[in-house]
């Protein structure tokens, strides 16, 4: 019980558990934990070592929800965890979610994307094994897994380029803050452009929904013949400013997520299940070496992304 942090077993107890614990070489199995253990317990029908994954309310879209819950519970369930799902929606409301998750005995957290600022500077960190995942606008202290942002870039401007596109456009979503990823990827278009000097001209912008006028007289002025979108829903901002994908240019989404509901949209797949395994690994070796806290050695795992044709694209080489 002291190994897993149970709410009522003094700090001071924990301590000298854990010491004696890592003189000895003992390392925790969530297996066994669930079978036998004291904090195993049923959680929406599943048994075992309580999980947490903490998810965000967006600050632009409200009530948006990317994150894969029934996914990670699956996943969860094959390494001895169940699943607790906790939505964020104020950021005041951090340590208050802290203390909750530490008195329900629950060591190990995962993080969706962070989207609010104090979560990272308030959150306990140092009472839980903590991965992040997907982004987000804010950087975390814990080991994060997500998609090559870098290697998307490169791939999809391979993968137009060897098409004819000479005329490319790339849409940033315009966020309330710059996302940590967005210097990898625009390090991976000055990679490009620095080493193909055969491409006409390359465009970029930021958007956001309800910018038609702007988004139209940009296309107008650029003429483009692939637009790349950060985010799928450039596609249907094109549709509204007059530039529907393929006829008027071809369409390119970076960041879809798998399995995307609309097959026509060409692009880069971030396969949910890849990451959420590769984050839940991590998370449980740190569970088994009671690698609490802040890292003295950042871990970023870097999982790769998938290529899938659509008719966003036009079906001939461009000339």
């Amino acid at each position: 019980m002291a190994l897993r942090n149970h709410p009522r077993i003094s700090e001071s107890t924990r301590a000298q558990v854990k010491t004696v614990a890592e003189e000895m070489g003992y390392h925790p199995n969530p297996l066994i934990s669930r079978a036998v253990g004291p904090r195993s317990r049923r959680v929406d029908g599943a048994t075992g070592v309580p999980l947490a994954i903490i998810t965000f309310e967006h600050p632009i879209e409200p009530g948006k929800q990317e994150y894969d819950i029934d996914l990670a519970t699956k996943l969860g369930q094959t390494l001895g965890y169940a699943i607790r799902h906790f939505h964020l929606k104020k950021p005041g409301d951090t340590i208050r979610l802290g203390n909750m998750l530490y008195r329900q005995g629950i060591e190990a957290v995962l993080i969706d994307n962070c989207l609010h600022e104090p979560f990272a500077d308030h959150f306990q960190w140092d009472r839980f094994c903590s991965v992040s995942t997907f982004g987000g606008y804010y950087e975390l202290p814990c080991n994060h897994v997500d998609t090559d942002s870098f290697m998307e870039v490169i791939t999809v401007w391979h993968k137009i380029r060897a098409m004819g596109a000479r005329r490319i456009n790339f849409v940033f979503y315009r966020e309330l803050v710059t996302p940590p990823d967005r210097v990898w990827q625009m390090s991976a278009l000055l990679h490009c452009r620095a080493e193909d000097k055969e491409a006409e001209s390359v465009e970029c912008i930021e958007s956001r929904a309800g910018e038609t006028d702007m988004l139209r007289e940009w296309l107008d002025r650029t003429r483009p013949d692939v637009v790349v979108g950060f985010s799928p829903i450039v596609y249907w901002w094109m549709k509204d400013a007059g530039w529907p994908a393929p006829e008027r240019a071809g369409f390119v989404s970076i960041s879809l997520f798998s399995p995307f509901p609309h097959d026509e949209i060409a692009g880069m797949v971030r396969a949910r299940t890849k990451v959420l395994s590769a984050a839940l690994d991590q998370l449980d070796l740190q569970v088994r070496r009671f690698e609490r806290g802040t890292p003295s050695l950042r871990k970023r795992i870097f999982v790769a992304s998938e290529w899938i044709d659509g008719a966003s694209l036009p079906s001939k080489r461009i000339r």
